[in-house]
């Protein structure tokens, strides 16, 4: 097969031969193969120019992916949908970490500032990098400087953000719902506990007879059509445990509705 003739386009240099075969290529393609005019190359160069061509355009295709930080693991779960082989693939996964597209180091470290910035706690973050594929090494690394002292602090920011969440909720529900948030965003039960002591004052402030009272008459408007007597007062009693108020004033508040 000879070449005839080489036109630049925009993206790509299309390679046209005397058999009335033409391709289109990259530069890197081109270079690589000293492609130029009049060049006379066999079928299993040919076979080979095509190869590259493919490993080429794989490597545009996934830079393009890289538009955000992404990891390691993300760039070989992208790379196979592509069609070239498992080895191929493999190389352009070097290729990208030689030219320091992809960095494990500094797309967790990016991850991490991310995280921090929504109080995740360190389980949250740490788990999350190890279902990135991230290494042990790198792991700990990024890690080092989140100590105990940061994680509480944000931890306590949290509380206060919650707090101003629940102006109308009952001491128990402002207490069971930010465990149950703080341990999914990844903090330990032990320093969940540590900031609740912390506060103890802001929580003692919450004033749940004030809080019962207005629950109560909402309550009770809510089922007052639908049930009566022995079956209401149930039904406001069942309701009212679920929000987190003590049994003994939930009896106590029932002369406010006369029940």
């Amino acid at each position: 097969m000879k070449i005839i003739e080489i036109n630049k386009k925009k993206r790509f240099y299309e390679i046209k031969f005397d058999n009335d075969e033409v391709i289109d290529v990259l530069e890197d393609v081109v270079v690589k193969h000293l492609l130029i005019k009049n060049k006379v190359i066999s079928i299993l160069e040919f076979q080979a120019i095509k190869e590259d061509e493919l490993f080429f355009e794989t490597i545009s295709k996934t830079i393009k992916y890289l538009h955000k930080p992404r990891f390691i693991s993300d760039v070989k779960t992208y790379l196979k949908k592509s069609n070239l082989s498992v080895n191929k693939q493999d190389e352009v996964v070097e290729y990208l970490i030689k030219m320091r597209y992809i960095d494990d180091y500094k797309t967790s470290i990016t991850y991490l500032n991310y995280y921090l910035s929504e109080k995740k706690g360190m389980y949250f973050i740490k788990n999350f990098l190890i279902k990135k594929d991230v290494k042990t090494d790198i792991i700990d690394l990024v890690l080092k400087d989140y100590d105990d002292e940061k994680a509480l602090n944000n931890l306590n920011l949290l509380f206060q953000s919650h707090l101003k969440n629940k102006a109308k909720k009952s001491k128990n529900q402002v207490i069971n719902s930010f465990r149950e948030i703080a341990y999914l965003k990844g903090y330990s039960k032990a320093m969940i506990n540590e900031v609740l002591i912390n506060n103890q004052d802001k929580i003692e402030q919450i004033d749940d007879i004030k809080r019962l009272k207005f629950d109560l008459e909402k309550c009770h408007l809510k089922y007052k059509n639908k049930y009566e007597g022995y079956q209401l007062k149930q039904k406001i009693i069942q309701s009212l445990l679920t929000k987190g108020y003590n049994y003994d004033d939930i009896i106590d508040s029932f002369s406010i509705i006369n029940l």
